[in-house]
């Protein structure tokens, strides 16, 4: 009998071997095209998942989104926007660019942006239009490029800002001369073709294409234009502002030999030339410098002005009159009283900002002093700008005598600054000597160590840094 079981028994087990049957599964998920299955004997239950198809795009075809099959071929992209010098053409279905954006006339015409902010260059042009040939070389800079921010005499549009840089030209010399020509990096003939003046505000116009869309009020503007004359050196000052879309960065500032013949129908690549300056407005990170480039550091290096010290005395040599066969006087002067506050009883507190206050004092004894009158000139002036920025200064006093005028200073526009000066002669008959007391109040942005004050001789100065001359005396308030 028990042999008879364990034969039956056998028997069974190799039936179910036979059959492929396992004891124990181990079942792997169902897939898009498989049945859950046994890992061990390939049994299966149930049916696929089937495929979750996600539809076919420009660029994709019909996917699977579990399995990453693919069905087809991808649709293509759908109508295609123009392409623009920021961007490639454009499908309107997927959003995605396709090839490369135009490319700029700079580019085509092989125009080199080759000049930089705060870096200067030799500028070489003709002395006129009537003689080409003859030549001068000034020394020229491109400084304080920023984005700016509420100027009152900027009107601001939607969609705008405005872009500023100064530039500044040094002539060693008597002949000197500037030709400065506003493009586009982009799209030279569109800019001048566009042109125009606007009667309303008496600025020029363009129209911009940018990323597309077509700007028409872009316009380009000056201040603060104006030659100087320090000893026997030239100078040129000039604000450019350039009104443009918001980020862009085509706008571009050219400077041309003065005896360049630009006729009409001709464009700046018709007349560049080698010694042609080119500055691009691109993308700025900050609205401004925190330092303006000091400037009367280059003067200095011609007419050796003399710069004091506070509560020193020095010896001055001055012309009486302002005529030069005028006599001589000599006499000493000394600063005295020099003083920084936020407000005390007489100067009201402002907002960032800060009064400076300083006193210069002067005296004449000898025998010319005391048989001519005097006329004495002091002078106000600016260590980073020169003399460019009083050309901000109001026309009119307010009721306590103080003027207005407009500093930069860390990327912001202070244009409620004020200044005052007064003075006064006493003449001392025991001692036979005439003293002189000039006194300055100045309310500046705080931490401004730009402005300086002195004295020049008669016939040198007239009211700014033009005039200053190797025997002049600045005391710099910083």
């Amino acid at each position: 009998m028990k042999k008879k079981l364990i034969s039956g028994l056998s028997v069974i087990s190799v039936m179910l071997c036979l059959s492929g049957c396992c004891i124990s599964h181990e079942w792997q998920d169902a897939t898009c095209t498989a049945p859950q299955t046994c890992a061990k004997c390939g049994r299966t239950e149930g049916v696929p998942l089937g495929h979750t198809w996600a539809d076919a795009t420009c660029t994709i075809p019909k996917t699977c989104s579990e399995c990453r099959e693919t069905d087809g071929e991808p649709l293509g992209h759908g109508e295609l926007t123009e392409a623009n010098y920021q961007q490639g053409a454009n499908c309107t279905v997927c959003g995605e660019d396709v090839g490369e954006p135009l490319t700029a006339a700079f580019e085509t015409h092989g125009l080199t942006i080759n000049a930089k902010e705060n870096v200067t260059y030799d500028y070489v042009t003709s002395v006129s239009k009537d003689d080409p040939s003859t030549k001068t070389t000034g020394h020229l800079t491109f400084y304080n490029y920023h984005i700016v921010e509420n100027m009152e005499y900027l009107e601001n549009i939607d969609g705008y800002e405005w872009r500023s840089v100064h530039v500044n030209i040094l002539f060693d010399g008597e002949y000197a001369s500037q030709n400065p020509s506003f493009e586009n990096y982009y799209d030279i003939e569109g800019w001048d073709d566009s042109s125009f003046l606007d009667e309303s505000s008496g600025n020029r116009l363009y129209t911009v294409n940018y990323l597309g869309e077509d700007y028409p009020k872009c316009t380009y503007r000056s201040f603060n234009d104006r030659w100087s004359y320090f000893g026997n050196i030239t100078t040129y000052d000039c604000d450019h502002y350039f009104r443009v879309p918001i980020g862009y960065d085509g706008a571009v500032i050219s400077y041309l030999d003065y005896g360049n013949t630009w006729d009409d129908g001709m464009y700046i690549y018709d007349v560049a030339d080698k010694n042609t300056l080119f500055f691009r407005l691109d993308d700025c990170e900050k609205t401004g410098n925190d330092i303006p480039v000091p400037h009367f550091v280059e003067y200095q290096d011609y007419i050796q002005a003399r710069f004091i010290k506070s509560e020193e005395i020095y010896e001055f040599t001055t012309h009486c009159a302002e005529t030069e066969n005028s006599p001589k006087t000599t006499g000493t002067v000394a600063v005295t009283d020099y003083q920084t506050f936020a407000f005390d009883d007489t100067h009201e507190a402002k907002e960032g900002c800060e009064w400076k206050t300083v006193e210069l004092q002067a005296s004449f004894g000898d025998q010319n002093a005391n048989n001519y009158d005097i006329f004495l000139s002091t002078l106000k002036s600016d260590y980073y700008y020169g003399s460019t920025f009083w050309y901000t200064l109001s026309e009119e006093s307010d009721e306590n005598g103080y003027y207005t005028f407009t500093i930069r200073w860390n990327g912001q526009e202070y244009a409620e600054c004020k200044y005052r000066r007064t003075s006064e002669w006493n003449w001392q008959p025991d001692s036979a000597v005439w003293n002189y007391t000039c006194q300055w109040e100045f309310l500046t942005p705080a931490g401004y160590d730009g402005l300086f004050v002195g004295m020049a001789d008669t016939i040198d100065c007239n009211n700014g840094a033009e005039y200053i001359t190797a025997n002049s005396l600045l005391f710099r308030l910083n």
